[in-house]
């Protein structure tokens, strides 16, 4: 996998830009560092229901491909050690989402 920004390949675990989607490496992880064109201006920073519910959404059909990825359903150039640490990680945020959205 590489990165979005510098196109070198990414050899941790890849960061997924929760603004633009897109993965980037350990530098240019940061909305600042990749210079995204997503980024909220002042005032926006806070997170709605329906940006949750988008974002949720988002992420469990992420979570479903990863699967396919780790079952050998669909070729991809992640491996099952990464694409096993990037599902566990959308489960993380998936839960706290879900439970800003009870509290």
């Amino acid at each position: 996998m590489l990165c979005e920004f510098c196109k070198k390949p990414i050899n941790s675990i890849p960061y997924k830009c929760k603004y633009c989607y897109d993965f980037f490496c350990d530098e240019h992880h940061l909305p600042e560092r990749h210079k995204c064109s997503n980024l909220p201006s002042k005032g926006e920073w806070f997170i709605t229901n329906e940006h949750s519910e988008q974002k949720i959404s988002d992420l469990e059909k992420e979570n479903m491909r990863l699967q396919e990825i780790l079952l050998g359903h669909i070729q991809s150039s992640m491996n099952r050690k990464e694409a096993m640490d990037l599902m566990y990680k959308n489960t993380i945020q998936i839960n706290n989402l879900k439970d800003k959205k009870r509290n």
